[in-house]
């Protein structure tokens, strides 16, 4: 498995999901770099993911691009990224929320297929804290990977003992909605 992604991923998540897989076998490598968005990673994730030929790729960006106005620029990067994994299975999963977005989850869901689209405050439904006003502390980042991996093996079709296949997104999750606003802090 093939976990790529901005500093959102050490925010608790790739710590939990490394816990979590374990048991199974898993062989979990992940590539990130802090401050990066969809253009950087258009360039490099096809070495990466030729250098590690994941049967899964969970991907982890967006957080640097939610106010972005160049969401033409940021589809043609997420249709290369997509492009770059090559039919294999995977799942692009949102930050929480950390300030309004401006159209950027509507951009990556019209590009994400065959992808599924994984919008964490949807799938959470609760506001994580945040140990800076931006980055998800390290409680929230487990709580947010428990929700990533239950519905990453609810979502997970055929047979355990071969590699990973999702089952299709179904029509809602790639629904645009809107702009969103981060979850209220309770």
């Amino acid at each position: 498995m093939l976990h790529l992604g901005d500093s959102f991923v050490h925010a608790g998540l790739k710590q939990r999901l490394t816990e979590k897989l374990a048991p199974f076998g898993v062989h979990y490598v992940v590539r990130t770099e802090v401050s990066t968005n969809t253009v950087d990673w258009s360039r490099r994730v096809l070495a990466d993911v030729a250098g590690v030929q994941p049967d899964l790729v969970i991907i982890t960006l967006g957080a640097n691009e939610i106010g972005s106005p160049w969401l033409a620029a940021q589809g043609r990067a997420i249709r290369k990224i997509v492009d770059a994994v090559g039919g294999r299975p995977c799942v692009w999963t949102t930050p929480p929320l950390w300030r309004e977005e401006t159209g950027f989850f509507d951009t990556l869901q019209a590009n994400v297929s065959p992808c599924r689209f994984f919008e964490t405050d949807v799938h959470v439904g609760a506001y994580l804290p945040r140990r800076d006003t931006v980055h998800p502390t390290d409680e929230a980042g487990v709580r947010w990977a428990d929700v990533l991996f239950d519905y990453l093996m609810a979502e997970r079709i055929g047979d355990p003992e071969k590699p990973w296949k999702l089952a299709p997104s179904p029509p809602e999750e790639l629904a645009p909605r809107g702009h969103r606003a981060p979850l209220p802090a309770p």
